[in-house]
């Protein structure tokens, strides 16, 4: 390459640089909350997602079993195929190993989420647990990166646990031998 090119391609380097730190200096503290005490409810917090609306709740991600639902930061969430409809019955035990994910304020939708499927049910701690489609949400305790999803089909606490599509509907495909599968 000739110096001017060189040149170029460092000023473009330390532009893109100033730019990523400028987003990450401006970006919300994170508010995640571990999960909490058999029965208190409490799960994930939602946190300002890059590229996403601020404030967003939810985002879609490319996940090894296709498109899904994902935390700001990645992690897969999940619904029980026992719950009804606009509620949790995932409370103590349960929530430790699937915490809920709950937020504060309004649901907000980031990329590829259908904002018109998003709302909230309060727990009986008072929490607000984002739903989508009506499915409470949830992450799950194993899965430790972001995409990870370890808890995709393991039938536990009266139903089976799914990733969520940006349907709204359960992903019911199998993971591929990195998964688990089983019981939790």
């Amino acid at each position: 390459m000739r110096r001017h090119e060189k040149e170029i391609i460092r000023g473009l380097s330390i532009f893109v640089l100033a730019l990523v730190t400028a987003g990450c200096a401006s970006a919300s503290p994170s508010t995640a909350k571990t999960p909490g005490a058999p029965g208190s409810g409490a799960g994930t917090t939602a946190t300002e997602a890059p590229g996403a609306s601020a404030n967003a709740s939810v985002k879609v991600a490319s996940l090894s079993i296709g498109d899904a639902l994902v935390t700001p930061d990645g992690m897969t969430l999940y619904l029980l195929t026992s719950d009804p409809k606009g509620q949790s019955t995932c409370d103590n035990s349960c929530a430790a190993a699937w915490p809920p994910y709950t937020i504060t304020g309004q649901p907000a939708a980031g990329q590829g989420v259908d904002a018109s499927l998003l709302g909230t049910i309060t727990r009986s701690d008072g929490s607000q647990q984002l739903t989508y489609a009506g499915h409470a949400l949830y992450t799950f305790s194993a899965d430790s990166a972001a995409g990870d999803v370890n808890g995709q089909g393991i039938q536990s606490y009266g139903g089976t646990w799914y990733v969520v599509g940006p349907d709204g509907q359960a992903i019911t495909s199998a993971v591929n031998s990195s998964g688990t599968g089983g019981s939790y």
